[in-house]
């Protein structure tokens, strides 16, 4: 004789992520989305990915507000980033976690339709894969994927130098290279790549201004400063923002550059700084997850 076990979804809660993970493979399309929208709406934190050029970085964030809830790890992003190194460093970093459930992720590339279209600052073989399909299959996580500019943009929207912002405002993340999200009246405007663009001295402008530029020319912070005075200025004469938000690795270093930024164009630094592309990853992935299932 068979024995019937009946649990009530709150008897279930502290296994949701399991569940989630369940579920989404569940043909049963009924089941699935009653199972998924019990948890997205019971569930308040989410794992945010941030990979870059230099480190891969995450966190468990509260989505509801932003605030990391273990400690940011960071791994250096293998060399060469190809597909396969980079996802044994994430499989690693999920196991570290123990995390079972969806997770957002920030990748440097743009990205239309889940594809990867470009590769800067990684490998070059990264160039048309679809991007969520690539992690779930490789890991077993339900992923959301995002440029990882956007993402950055998506965690100082929501939670802060562009919370209640109505304006129009360009968010740089300076680090190994440039990435760029544009911002019109809380909505971002996808697939910008200004750090690609060339700039009238004939120099791709990531490759004038970046951080690991401004490392490896050994600049001081004004002579660095002074190179970005001119990327804004020269970004203002074509996209005229409001605003500049200036994230990235390099708004640690606020204090360092600001004095040489008096005049130029109206900036401010990222509120959540380098910890902007996981806490935004985070809040891309509830926003997803919460509109698949309703």
């Amino acid at each position: 004789m068979h024995s019937i076990l009946v649990f009530t979804l709150s008897e279930l809660f502290p296994f949701r992520p399991i569940l989630y993970n369940q579920a989404i493979m569940c043909s049963h399309e009924k089941f699935k989305r009653t199972v998924a929208s019990w948890y997205i709406k019971r569930m308040d934190h989410m794992l945010g990915l941030d990979i870059g050029g230099t480190g891969i970085k995450a966190a468990i964030v509260n989505v509801n507000s932003g605030k990391l809830l273990t400690e940011r790890l960071k791994v250096l992003t293998p060399l060469p980033a190809t597909p396969a190194a980079i996802v044994e460093v994430v499989k690693d970093i999920v196991l570290k976690f123990g995390w079972e459930g969806p997770i957002g992720c920030g990748f440097p590339a743009q990205i239309k339709k889940g594809v990867c279209l470009t590769a800067n600052n990684i490998d070059e073989s990264w160039i048309g894969i679809h991007l969520e399909e690539f992690f779930e299959n490789a890991i077993g996580n339900k992923f959301c994927i995002l440029n990882d500019a956007d993402a950055a943009v998506v965690a100082e929207l929501r939670y802060g130098a562009l919370k209640n912002f109505d304006g129009r405002a360009i968010m740089l993340t300076i680090g190994t290279g440039i990435g760029s999200a544009l911002v019109e009246a809380g909505t971002i405007i996808k697939g910008l790549e200004l750090g690609s663009m060339f700039m009238s001295n004939g120099v791709m402008l990531e490759e004038f201004a970046s951080n690991k530029t401004r490392k490896e020319e050994e600049l001081d912070w004004e002579q660095w400063a002074m190179r970005l005075k001119q990327v804004l200025a020269y970004l203002e004469n074509i996209l005229n923002p409001d605003l500049f938000i200036i994230g990235g690795g390099i708004s640690k270093k606020t204090k360092a550059y600001e004095e040489y930024l008096k005049d130029s164009p109206p900036y401010k630094p990222a509120l959540l700084h380098n910890a902007a592309g996981v806490i935004g990853g985070a809040a891309y992935a509830y926003k997803c997850l919460s509109k698949s299932v309703n």
